[in-house]
């Protein structure tokens, strides 16, 4: 069996031309530990995958670590018949940074902590998240310490949803097609791509899966429920549906905001923040009605509470309120937005149909709820 070790040398060797691995002592402080928990934590649940048929969005055998290259957020390859995932160290340092500055703001869960001593201005925290590159974080800080604890934890379940999403890239069969149509052997998201190797459509639709799988394992390892109880050590969050919407609803606030600064680009190598939040929310939708249908009903109604308090705070800060358009209101209910759930539906049905067609050792089975009514809440 091959080691840890020879792992880490091929994946240096791969990534020698990409910036290569970051080195752990240049981890700002606050951030060393916490990474470095994150990785085992990571590691710890791809390892117990090998003990039971794996769901799609874990992998036994894949060797996760942190690339140093700023322009990379992520990329997932295969080289000597083995699996590799990496992260960019300044994607995650931003992350945490955002939610430590969210948290400062008295508006953000206003319900944790003492929020009414946070200092934070509108003005401040929007000019802090319009700014193209960040290159040190503690800016802003609250000044609660429960809403600090609120804000690791809160990044932790947002990087769970981010190895996910690159897990599904091997796992769904992503870089075998690739490998096979275009002779693409690694999956790079770039941060400020100027093109992509194949057709933006295709690209689409693999971002959809991937944030699909996203969603079915940040659920896996947050673990909601319908009736959350406190977390341990989180400054009074709550372990419900609510709480882990919010979670993954910053990520793709953060993407509107670079989709902003880099609209020209961005947009053709992903599909955009609503159409992909969408996607998670209703993917997280059906993987709750598969594993625990009681709870459906509960996890709808806190998953859209979130969708609604992150417009709401987003829109006071006149920035990134895109990914929570999902919800359209009128005198005596809330749907969700008929052509955007036209949009999620066109690609998930291609991606279906992809799957079906040249993807055949994919273990994924889609739930037909996109293709039914629109929801009524």
């Amino acid at each position: 069996m091959i080691s840890q070790e020879d792992l880490h040398a091929i994946f240096e060797h791969e990534m020698a031309t990409e910036g290569g691995i970051a080195d752990p002592t240049e981890y700002p402080e606050p951030l060393r530990p916490m990474l470095t928990d994150m990785l085992t934590q990571f590691k710890g649940l791809l390892a117990l995958s090998a003990k039971r048929p794996a769901p799609n969005y874990i992998a036994p055998n894949v060797y996760v670590n942190i690339v140093d290259n700023p322009t990379i957020n992520a990329v997932a390859f295969e080289s000597s018949g083995h699996e590799f995932i990496g992260v960019n160290s300044g994607t995650l340092f931003f992350l945490y940074d955002a939610f430590l500055s969210l948290f400062s703001h008295p508006g953000f869960m206003p319900d944790i902590g003492e929020a009414s001593k946070e200092t934070t201005s509108d003005y401040d925290l929007r000019m802090w998240l319009q700014r193209d590159n960040v290159s040190h974080i503690n800016d802003f800080v609250p000044l609660d310490s429960k809403r600090i604890m609120a804000a690791q934890y809160l990044t932790l379940n947002a990087y769970n949803f981010i190895f996910a999403h690159e897990v599904a890239h091997l796992t769904k069969g992503h870089l075998k097609y690739l490998e096979n149509i275009y002779g693409i052997y690694k999956y790079f998201a770039y941060a400020n791509p100027s093109s992509i190797p194949f057709e933006a459509r295709l690209q689409h639709m693999l971002e959809i899966g991937a944030d699909e799988n996203g969603a079915h394992g940040s659920l896996h390892m947050f673990k909601p429920r319908e009736s959350g109880k406190v977390l341990p050590d989180a400054g009074g969050l709550l372990c419900d549906f609510r709480t882990w919407a919010v979670s993954v609803g910053v990520i793709f606030a953060l993407f509107d905001r670079h989709v902003e600064l880099h609209e020209s680009t961005t947009l053709d190598s992903h599909p955009t923040p609503d159409v992909r939040f969408l996607n998670v929310i209703w993917s997280a939708w059906e993987e709750i009605k598969r594993v625990m249908p009681v709870a459906f009903d509960a996890a709808t109604r806190q998953t859209i509470r979130a969708s609604i308090e992150l417009k709401d705070f987003f829109t006071q800060l006149k920035i990134a309120t895109r990914p929570f358009s999902l919800v359209a209101h009128d005198e005596s209910k809330t749907t969700l937005r008929r052509e955007l759930y036209d949009q999620v539906s066109a690609l998930r049905s291609q991606l279906l149909q992809l799957e079906n067609e040249q993807m055949e050792k994919l273990a994924a089975e889609r739930s037909d709820l996109l293709r039914k009514n629109l929801i009524t809440l």
